[in-house]
């Protein structure tokens, strides 16, 4: 496939506002590519080369970009930067400075060249005529049917090697690149990219460095898409969306699949080195509810840091946050802690890594925990504010053991892990299937200063990126009005007025994730609870992901000044949950939607979780019934 033939791709999906025809179109392209062309085509639609949790960013901002551009077209700075500001946009900036092709005046291929039956051009036997079969371009010279220009534009980039394959492995040299003069490098090979290709393929080639192609195509959109390429229908997304979550690599899902359709997918298994997507909790709110849902339970205190998954392989440790990202290099304590903790030289396991005051041996606020996330300074943060992890469970110690019940999954961490030091060592746990010796360990922790406990089914498997029963948190606010927080995921804002005005930002519109209908719905305006300053640096992070119209998985009637790619979550607390005419959260065909009274965000942004690991519609629901259901 060439990459004009993606760019084609790109632009319908731009088109489209319906998830079932993005599905449509993406199934279409899965079934022209080779499965190797599959995992590039994927990795590029989510704007990168490689899986989330691989550290390899383009380190290229618009100033390079335009550079860039201005070196392949051979234009004037100044030029290109009044093409870009009337534009708004890198792609449409360079998509203007693209000489249109003259394709009638470009020589005919040799006799007997063509399309392959593979699709690729090359020699053929035996050229067919036009309306025969497969149309070829050696048809008469200057042919003006759509199909002798089409051929011949194939036919061109063919020769200039701009096949999908080919651009993506110059976009990875080009994010490769280091040392001296790299910037020098980055900025001549995004430019010779740009001379080679059409003015469409250039709309969305400069967009893919900077992270703004931004074509709203959620994971399991991708999933969907790749079942019906292969059987055409939905029946293979289970399959295919277990191992997923077992690799987290969407790229090597897809190629494997199209390879071995869900044979392979069967074959997926938990990796040393690739994060496993994290399970999840339910909500309850009381000792009592636990007992009726999964009768005796291990309760373990929750913590309030941030979750981490430890990859341990000899002295080479991998530590992933809930959202991916690799922060090995952030946490060089943490390293060290599962170099000298863990007993055995392949394991991964999962735990809470909690701030410390050094002096007093006090646990940190979850705000001052999360300032350890940075790039610089790792070495004194780490002397300031130590972490100490506390393990929950283990994914893999040398064998697979998530199919293994809780209980032996426990048994095997309290192996394995020292526990001798501070920094390294099993989370507290009881087992019961006592209400009221739940609700004492739950108040314990309460008066100690956490958020209260998990409660984990004994005979549960872990079960990777899902939801359910089998693990359920209770915290303290769960026992009455909602005075629990909620992580709302922002899909746009308004400019501000009055003395919002030189904010540029006056209130933000928030969703919630249905996980049933692969969207997420509106459910509060919210204009309090950020600082001046943080009102503009929050304003900055949504003008970088802002697009033109509403996103494709987001519902909402309600309609913001700047729509932006729902990408940014924040912890919101409000007084109650209302019935809303405005908002779809929660809406059906009897009921209003649901909305926050009251909403204002707590901290500044929850950059440990991804827009999937929001607050979910049924959640919503549920916290709406516990408050009473009234309005």
């Amino acid at each position: 496939m060439t990459f004009r033939e993606l760019a084609e791709v790109f632009e319908r999906i731009d088109a489209v506002s319906g998830r079932n025809a993005m599905i449509e179109i993406l199934a279409e392209l899965y079934q022209r590519v080779t499965p190797e062309e599959a995992a590039q085509v994927t990795y590029l639609m989510q704007g990168r080369l490689v899986p989330k949790f691989v550290d390899l960013e383009f380190g290229m901002a618009s100033r390079l970009l335009l550079r860039s551009i201005a070196e392949a077209f051979e234009a004037e700075a100044d030029e290109v930067q009044a093409v870009f500001r009337e534009a708004g946009d890198l792609g449409l900036a360079a998509e203007a400075l693209t000489p249109s092709e003259a394709i009638a005046a470009i020589p005919p291929p040799p006799r007997g060249w063509g399309l392959t039956r593979s699709g690729q051009p090359g020699r053929i036997a035996q050229p067919l005529r036009f309306g025969q079969g497969r149309i070829y371009w050696h048809t008469a010279v200057g042919n003006p049917s759509w199909w002798a220009r089409r051929q011949r534009e194939l036919a061109q980039d063919w020769a200039r090697d701009v096949s999908v394959g080919g651009v993506f492995a110059r976009l990875r040299e080009v994010a490769e690149a280091e040392g001296a003069e790299s910037q020098e490098r980055k900025v001549a090979g995004i430019a010779s990219l740009l001379r080679d290709l059409d003015p469409r393929s250039n709309r969305y080639l400069p967009r893919i460095p900077v992270g703004r192609l931004r074509l709203g195509i959620g994971d399991p959109t991708f999933m969907d898409a790749l079942s019906f390429a292969r059987v055409g229908d939905k029946s293979h997304r289970k399959a295919i969306e277990r191992a997923y979550n077992l690799t987290c690599d969407l790229g090597q899902t897809a190629r494997d699949y199209l390879r071995g359709g869900a044979d392979a997918m069967a074959r997926a298994r938990v990796r040393v080195g690739n994060p496993v997507r994290m399970a999840q909790a339910a909500r309850m709110s009381s000792g009592q509810e636990i007992v009726d849902k999964i009768g005796s339970a291990a309760v373990e205190p929750k913590l309030d840091g941030f979750r981490v998954q430890i990859h341990r392989d000899g002295d080479q440790v991998r530590i992933y946050s809930r959202n991916l990202e690799d922060m090995s290099r952030m946490f060089p304590d943490v390293s060290q802690a599962a170099r000298a903790g863990l007993k055995k030289p392949q394991v991964i396991i999962e735990g809470e890594a909690m701030g410390v005051n050094p002096e007093t041996g006090e646990f940190l606020p979850f705000q001052v925990t999360t300032s350890r996330r940075r790039r610089h300074g790792i070495e004194a943060a780490a002397k300031e504010i130590p972490l100490h992890v506390h393990a929950f469970d283990l994914l893999y110690d040398g064998d697979n053991v998530i199919e293994l019940p809780f209980t032996e999954r426990r048994r095997r961490l309290e192996e394995i892990v020292d526990n001798e030091g501070e920094d390294l060592q099993v989370s507290e746990c009881i087992v019961t299937d006592d209400p009221e010796a739940i609700d004492v360990f739950f108040n314990e922790q309460v008066h100690a200063g956490f958020e209260g406990v998990m409660a984990k089914r004994l005979d549960s498997v872990y079960q990777a990126g899902q939801r359910n029963f089998n693990w359920i948190k209770y915290k303290a606010s769960y026992s009455s009005a909602l005075t629990d927080t909620l992580d709302c995921v922002l899909i746009g804002y308004w400019r501000g007025q009055g003395k919002r005005t030189p904010w540029g930002i006056g209130a933000l519109l928030s969703a919630v994730w249905d996980a049933d209908e692969q969207v997420f719905k509106s459910i509060a305006r919210i204009g309090t609870g950020y600082s001046d300053e943080e009102w503009v640096r929050i304003r900055e992070k949504l003008d970088e992901i802002a697009v033109s119209d509403r996103p494709t998985n987001v519902l909402s009637d309600v309609v913001p000044d700047v729509w932006a790619s729902p990408e940014i979550v924040v912890e919101v607390l409000a007084d109650e949950l209302t019935r809303s005419p405005m908002h779809v959260a929660g809406r059906t065909d009897d009921e209003l939607g649901l909305a926050l009274r009251f909403p204002r965000v707590i901290g500044f942004v929850r950059e440990d979780k991804a827009p999937a690991d929001a607050t979910t519609v049924a959640e919503v629901r549920d916290l709406f019934a516990r408050q009473g259901g009234s309005s």
